[in-house]
């Protein structure tokens, strides 16, 4: 009889646990895998394969906080790491507050309604591929295109400017009283088309803003996010980080000073080019985008010339 109620017990306080893991079934990365990477661009805006649903933008911080804006607002949406060419999002569902009727019905429907709210991955309940609050992406082409895992939307991600994922390029419409959105396609071509140009023979930038792991330099009228190469374990970092005048400056450099840059661009081989749908050139082209200069780079100063 003991046993009995022994087995009783176990399994009531599985089923318990089970309960709890379908009423709130958000995981997050361990703090070990929050490490800095070079092969995801900061801002993307990411497409569904269906009309019904809006394109989302997003942008992902070095601090491995995910943005998403809607309208004029931001909303912090959860955190992002990357394991090999594989990223991932795990979105903060806990600020959706649902009332007890709302959780009866979404907590046994087939799928999640939290991640319908997200806008980045839909699939079923059943599929425990990965966490359900967790939108998984694989990297192509170092970060040019996202392409989303075991989604039945089909999420592709594209990298745009920082002024392209604040700005609103559809429009809201609906029918009756079942709303929808919609958007107009050539106003999208002209915010995903990165355009080549020469680089500029000025070597002076100016320091718009700075963080531990980069910061963004202004010249000619062109922004570029430049890497403190010290903080990347990549490859393509090591050898940067291994020499002081790629680093160092970073420890004293401020917003507003001028100060002469050699820039290097890391990890972009021709191959990525020829791969990449947005990029067409050679790995020393320039592609701008809203003034902003593609991809990430390293740099040392050149006193000489100050």
């Amino acid at each position: 009889m003991k046993r009995l109620i022994y087995i009783l017990l176990l399994l009531s306080v599985t089923f318990s646990l089970y309960s709890l893991t379908i009423i709130n079934p958000e995981k997050y990365p361990p703090e070990e895998d929050l490490i800095f990477t070079m092969d995801l661009y900061p801002n993307y805006v990411f497409f569904g394969n269906t009309r019904m649903v809006a394109p989302v933008e997003v942008s992902f911080a070095h601090n491995h906080r995910v943005y998403t804006y809607i309208n004029d607002s931001i909303d912090t949406l959860g955190l992002w790491i990357i394991k090999k060419d594989t990223l991932l999002i795990y979105q903060n569902w806990s600020r959706y507050k649902l009332d007890e009727t709302e959780e009866k019905i979404y907590n046994h429907s087939e799928y999640d309604f939290r991640s319908y709210l997200g806008g980045l991955h839909w699939r079923k309940n059943s599929d425990m591929t990965f966490p359900r609050n967790v939108s998984a992406f694989l990297i192509f082409n170092r970060g040019d295109s996202l392409f989303a895992l075991n989604d039945e939307e089909n999420h592709i991600g594209i990298p745009v400017s920082s002024k392209g994922v604040r700005d609103r390029h559809y429009y809201f419409t609906g029918i009756a009283t079942l709303p929808y959105y919609d958007y107009e396609p050539t106003n999208w071509l002209d915010t995903l088309y990165w355009h080549p140009m020469l680089n500029s023979k000025d070597i002076i930038f100016t320091i718009k803003k700075i963080d531990t792991t980069c910061l963004s330099a202004l010249k000619s009228g062109i922004i570029f996010n430049i890497l403190n190469p010290r903080y990347y374990p990549q490859a393509a970092a090591l050898p940067y980080a291994k020499r002081r005048e790629y680093c160092e400056w970073f420890d004293r450099v401020k917003v507003g000073d001028t100060i002469s840059l050699e820039l290097t661009r890391p990890a972009y081989e021709q191959e990525v080019f020829d791969r990449s749908p947005y990029l067409r050139g050679y790995p020393d082209t320039i592609y701008v985008l809203d003034n902003e200069a593609y991809g990430y780079w390293f740099a040392k100063p050149i006193y000489k010339n100050q």
